[in-house]
């Protein structure tokens, strides 16, 4: 075979290979995006009509609680909790949590009478009213959080 057949053969091993990369990674992204959805799905049906849109003062009530008991914020945001407000929601009956990730992620406010009967919490973080404790990762301060 001649060099030129040769180099030829090589390279066009090298483009079947990663056009299988490729066919590979557009399947694994439709998969992780199928998941996603039925995550979501999921999640509507889970917490229909067991949350409501929360509002600045419940976290505020909840914070105050958090930091009167020595609990420390993780994040400092010079931006207002409006901003992410639609993020924030408070529990209204006893729920399950369903694991959401990243932007999909919710922050709920669980009050006293309120149970949270289990699952995987993914990214989402719940905030205790009756302990004023909080199961996940963040606890943030905006700039229009004052006492």
């Amino acid at each position: 075979m001649t060099d030129t057949k040769m180099l030829n053969v090589l390279l066009e091993e090298v483009r079947i290979a990663e056009r299988k990369r490729h066919d590979n990674t557009i399947a694994e992204i439709a998969k992780q995006d199928k998941e996603h959805q039925e995550r979501l799905k999921r999640a509507d049906r889970v917490f229909k009509g067991k949350l409501r849109q929360a509002r600045i003062e419940d976290y505020r009530n909840w914070l105050a609680g958090f930091l009167e008991k020595g609990g420390k914020p993780t994040h400092c945001y010079d931006y207002p909790m409006e901003r992410g407000l639609d993020e924030w929601k408070v529990a209204l009956n006893d729920f399950q949590i369903v694991p959401l990730f990243g932007t999909e992620s919710l922050n709920i406010i669980v009050p006293d009478e309120i149970k949270f009967l289990g699952g995987e919490p993914g990214h989402n973080n719940l905030y205790f009213m009756d302990s004023f404790s909080c199961f996940g990762v963040w606890v943030p301060v905006y700039s229009d959080i004052h006492f």
